[in-house]
């Protein structure tokens, strides 16, 4: 799972997506009677219109058409590999992108910092306790969490959690149940920063929007390519995101905590 599989997305046709990014909501509703002699209750939403530029992704690498010609699997290979380098640099761009220049603006830079929701309370606090009251802040916000983001790191840690009699807690090796923490389902990113974590409601609280497909294209007229019997590769798509409620999106770490219980 990445974190384009925790987020809703559409098309768009254009250079860029402009959107309502909701920055409260005062939720009026309540029962009336069925003639109403006032008014019926009146929510309101706080928002600001923004909007968000369509990036490219792309990378390129050369290759000799004998190579190419004569090794079909070859092909097929190289295609595997780029079509791979590019979908990690959109999980670095969707999750941390800086919003400056050319970059996507992340929902991780985007996101609110987590603070312990006032009434809740925890002994021995660990990183999967502090998930959870993470995942409460963002409820807290209306909107309802579907879904964690962790480090490879912090994830493998929390999956090697046993017991006191050295069985596993929160995973099966025979049948790598999940990933799943608190009904929610892990992404375990390289993206991430070992000792950060993001929650948030992915679905509802932002959107992606495919403005190209990811597309492979070939050509020889590239610098010198048609002399040397080169073939030029580049493989390419364009997106934008757009986060409508930041709140919805709790960002924090796990400095001073152990793994797991």
């Amino acid at each position: 799972m990445t974190i384009r599989d925790l987020l809703t997305w559409g098309r768009t046709a254009s250079n860029s997506v402009e959107f309502v990014r909701e920055t409260a909501f005062d939720n009026g509703a309540d029962v009336v009677s069925e003639n109403p002699s006032g008014e019926k209750p009146q929510s309101d939403f706080t928002t600001e219109v923004d909007s968000a530029a369509v990036a490219t992704i792309a990378h390129h690498i050369t290759a000799t058409k004998q190579i190419l010609s004569d090794f079909p699997m070859m092909m097929s290979y190289i295609n595997g590999r780029l079509q791979y380098g590019l979908k990690l640099k959109e999980e670095s761009q969707l999750l941390k992108g800086s919003g400056s220049g050319l970059n996507i603006n992340g929902i991780y830079t985007q996101a609110a910092a987590y603070s312990e929701p006032s009434g809740a309370a925890v002994e021995f606090e660990t990183a999967v306790d502090r998930l959870r009251l993470a995942l409460l802040q963002s409820a807290l916000a209306d909107y309802s969490p579907d879904g964690i983001v962790l480090s490879l790191i912090d994830w493998a840690n929390i999956e090697l959690t046993k017991d006191g009699n050295k069985n596993y807690i929160f995973t099966a090796p025979a049948t790598l149940r999940g990933p799943t923490l608190w009904g929610r389902p892990v992404v375990a990113t390289k993206s991430m920063d070992a000792g950060d974590f993001l929650v948030g409601a992915f679905a509802m609280g932002a959107q992606g929007w495919d403005r190209e497909d990811m597309v492979i294209t070939l050509s020889d007229s590239h610098d010198k390519n048609f002399t040397k019997n080169l073939v030029t590769i580049l493989c390419e798509e364009r997106l934008a995101l757009t986060v409508y409620r930041p709140d919805a999106f709790i960002k924090g770490d796990f400095t001073g905590l152990p793994a797991s219980e």
